[in-house]
């Protein structure tokens, strides 16, 4: 903790809320998969398997931890210039991979860079147009449009994003915000109802990104009646 928090005061309970913040954007315990694990009396482990390369001096997965860093950096730390070059370096190395690219764009949005991410995402798009598991991408459009202010296109992207998972809570806060943005009331308070229904102990004042983001974004969560 005094490496990554110098000069900073950390709670215990903070540390937890974000190894699960963490494990959440890993997709940590689901289909089986197993990254991080709880030591007891010692703290937190990676567990995750690291594939090698035929030469052994790199993992084959190096783009993708690359890019997750990178977007942790960003949510966590407040280090840009280091994500950001996290991000280049992630889709240097392997300028294929949807998920360094859909990482990379909400990397930029955490940098307050919506154009950099808008590119990001519809990259990762062009590299999959008929695959329905760019579900972030399309809800990183959203947001990203958000701190544009093209809220109807914002809107747009949120329910093309649902339409392929309806179970992703970060799509509704984006959604809620663009209608409230817009004035659509009702809506707004129906996405609002959509997310606290799959996240019920949502708080903006306990939203990590909302700490990072535009005052746009915490604003349109009030206008949409979600909890202070």
């Amino acid at each position: 903790m005094d490496h990554i928090w110098s000069n900073v005061t950390v709670e215990e309970g903070s540390l937890r809320v974000h190894v699960a913040t963490i494990r959440k954007a890993l997709g940590d315990g689901q289909f089986g998969n197993r990254y991080i694990a709880n030591i007891k009396g010692r703290g937190y482990s990676f567990i995750g398997s690291v594939i090698p390369l035929a030469d052994g001096t790199e993992s084959g997965n190096d783009y993708v931890a690359l890019s997750i860093l990178g977007c942790l950096t960003a949510l966590f730390i407040w280090r840009f210039r280091y994500c950001k070059r996290d991000g280049r370096r992630a889709v240097a190395v392997n300028p294929n991979s949807l998920r360094a690219w859909e990482q990379r764009g909400w990397t930029y949005i955490l940098a307050g860079r919506p154009e950099e991410a808008i590119r990001s995402f519809a990259r990762t798009i062009q590299l999959s147009p008929f695959d329905l598991s760019p579900l972030s991408t399309f809800t990183g459009m959203g947001a990203a449009f958000i701190g544009l202010g093209r809220f109807d296109e914002a809107v747009a992207a949120a329910k093309k994003a649902i339409r392929l998972n309806a179970l992703y809570p970060v799509t509704y806060r984006c959604l809620a915000i663009a209608l409230a943005h817009l004035g659509r009331e009702t809506e707004a308070r129906e996405a609002a109802t959509g997310l606290l229904k799959l996240e019920p102990g949502f708080r903006i004042s306990e939203w990590p990104a909302g700490r990072r983001l535009p005052q746009i974004y915490t604003d349109g969560l009030r206008k949409a009646g979600l909890p202070e």
